[in-house]
């Protein structure tokens, strides 16, 4: 349940609160799956779908949806709602990498993930298109700075 103390000035749970359960969902994840450390790598894609009220009932699912060769990409969601009913409403939504660590901090191979649901395969495929669009849009760009005076 979410409590007063998770809560910002108009009552509601705040943005990063919520952002650190579905790290540590995503944590969770992941080292089960690799065995090992890991670190957040990227967080992206962040969705908030209505606000989160203090008292709620709050459920973080945190899901594979590829795998790289020290990388994991996990679908994360918030739901939430009324602990009497027991009625979920999605909440927040995003997807974070994270990495594999070694005692010595250095990346290490995780298992790989292999889809077998048709849901499973698009998400895949979704994540390996996301992976090359990243790699366009954080490739340095060439900056020209023009003289101050001619």
């Amino acid at each position: 349940m979410a409590a007063p103390m998770d809560a910002n000035v108009r009552g509601r749970v705040g943005a990063g609160r919520m952002l650190e359960w579905i790290d540590e969902s995503a944590y969770a994840c992941a080292a089960a799956w690799s065995g090992h450390y890991c670190v957040t790598a990227y967080v992206g894609n962040v969705r908030f779908h209505q606000p989160l009220h203090v008292r709620d009932l709050v459920e973080v699912q945190a899901r594979f949806i590829h795998t790289g060769t020290s990388s994991m990409h996990v679908s994360a969601r918030v739901r939430s709602g009324n602990p009497r009913t027991g009625e979920l409403n999605l909440t927040t939504e995003c997807t974070m990498v994270l990495v594999g660590l070694d005692n010595d901090g250095d990346k290490r191979a995780v298992p790989p993930w292999v889809p077998t649901l048709s849901e499973d395969v698009a998400l895949d495929t979704d994540a390996q298109t996301m992976v090359e669009i990243r790699a366009r849009l954080l490739r340095p760009i060439p900056l020209e700075v023009p003289p101050l005076v001619d």
